[in-house]
């Protein structure tokens, strides 16, 4: 996207500026949820046993193609994609609906809230290896090892968006944030070789930076240079609805809950961003006009 020059993606990114949310850790339980149901489902329904036939079902049974079919078995409707044999069909559909959802999650998701944003906020594997995260006093941390300069280069290159600078000003030179991925654009981008992946203690800050004591960190969850587009209650609403919506459509099987889930997704938050931006400009216009009636009636008491 910057190569192509998308000026929405550019204004966010060159800043750095990466929507979020509070809720993430919720998402992302409820994406390792969904991922996990079907497993689960199948050990409701059936008995318990350590044995599984990989042919019943089948790995393809629920993925467009299969028994020449463009949904599952089971789907209310269907459509043949051939008569006799594999055609080419067979491939091209899967193969469309797989670069679909590989575009969502990369193109669309960056465009919306800023690079890295799947892994930022649904990305369950995160739920898998936080407690190997920048818990330990002993582990290794991106670590001061002199004096911080203050130019930012570190926090506006992290690609989690953490605010790396000012963590290591008021965190005794470690960047204590489990966001952190030890990708190291922090390290390569400070001129002044100031940061290091290390678990020695840091070195001490001599030189003060007066904006961070002007403005310290005021609470735990603000880490993050977070910048949150709807209310924490919408985004949960948002989730949820496009749950819904992959339900609705994983009667087609259940390849297409996801397709879904992530159509549902992006329809409603651009119905919720519009209705959003039309309440704004509808307050705007109603403070104008009482202004300008103001003015009127001071006018014509003058007059």
């Amino acid at each position: 996207m910057r190569k192509l020059n998308i000026s929405g993606y550019q204004r966010i990114r060159k800043k750095n500026i990466l929507f979020n949310t509070r809720f993430r850790w919720l998402f992302r339980s409820i994406v390792f949820f969904i991922l996990l149901l079907p497993v689960i489902l199948y050990w409701i329904r059936h008995e318990y046993s350590f044995y599984f036939n990989v042919q019943k079902p089948s790995p393809m049974s629920d993925l467009p193609g299969n028994n020449n079919l463009l949904f599952s078995v089971n789907s209310p409707f269907n459509m043949q994609l051939a008569t006799h044999g594999m055609t080419i069909l067979d491939f091209i559909i899967p193969f469309v609906a797989g670069i679909f959802i590989v575009f969502v999650m990369t193109f669309v998701f960056n465009y919306f809230y800023g690079q890295g944003a799947f892994c930022r906020i649904l990305c369950p594997y995160t739920i898998m290896l936080v407690p190997f995260m920048n818990l330990s006093a002993w582990q290794k941390k991106i670590t001061r090892i002199s004096n911080c300069t203050g130019c930012r280069a570190c926090s506006d290159n992290c690609p989690q968006g953490i605010d790396v600078s000012r963590e290591i000003y008021h965190y005794d030179g470690k960047v204590i944030n489990k966001e952190c991925i030890k990708c190291y654009h922090c390290v390569d981008a400070c001129s002044s070789q100031t940061l290091a992946d290390s678990r020695k203690k840091a070195a001490p800050q001599t030189k003060p930076i007066h904006i961070y004591e002007k403005t310290p960190w005021q609470n735990s969850y603000k880490h993050l240079q977070v910048i949150e587009p709807f209310h924490p209650v919408l985004d949960v609403i948002l989730i949820v609805i496009a749950i819904v919506c992959g339900s609705i459509t994983s009667r087609l099987g259940g390849f297409w809950f996801y397709v879904g889930t992530i159509g549902g997704y992006i329809v409603f938050r651009r119905l919720i961003s519009w209705l959003l931006t039309e309440e704004v400009h509808l307050q705007n216009r109603k403070i104008i006009t009482k202004s300008q009636n103001q003015m009127g009636q001071k006018k014509t008491m003058v007059t």
